[in-house]
């Protein structure tokens, strides 16, 4: 659950979603089912490729679709930066803090 929270602070998701940014939520942290959130915004995208990928088949009683965890690594290696999404996500932020405290001599 946080980890797509995480992906929703990261205003690069609208680009990489082909949608608008003001469909991002402002406090993603506070969203109750923010992998649900991810998909309805998918829904919403303007490209046909990414709407297969992540969502789910209709009638399938999957909650994501078959391309979810491929096209998600895709974001995150190529789009993802938790520099700027630790400015809308309070957890990333405190994680990349314990991070940066346990890796520091």
């Amino acid at each position: 659950r946080m980890l797509e929270s995480w992906f929703l602070a990261d205003e690069s998701l609208a680009d990489f979603f082909h949608i608008s940014g003001a469909l991002l939520p402002r406090n993603p942290d506070a969203e109750t089912n923010p992998k649900q959130t991810l998909v309805n915004l998918a829904r919403r995208s303007k490209s046909r490729a990414l709407r297969a990928d992540l969502v789910p088949d209709t009638g399938s009683l999957g909650v994501v679709g078959k391309g979810y965890t491929p096209r998600m690594t895709e974001f995150i290696e190529q789009h993802w930066h938790p520099s700027e999404a630790q400015k809308r996500s309070h957890s990333l932020r405190r994680a990349l803090v314990a991070i940066r405290k346990a890796v520091q001599p």
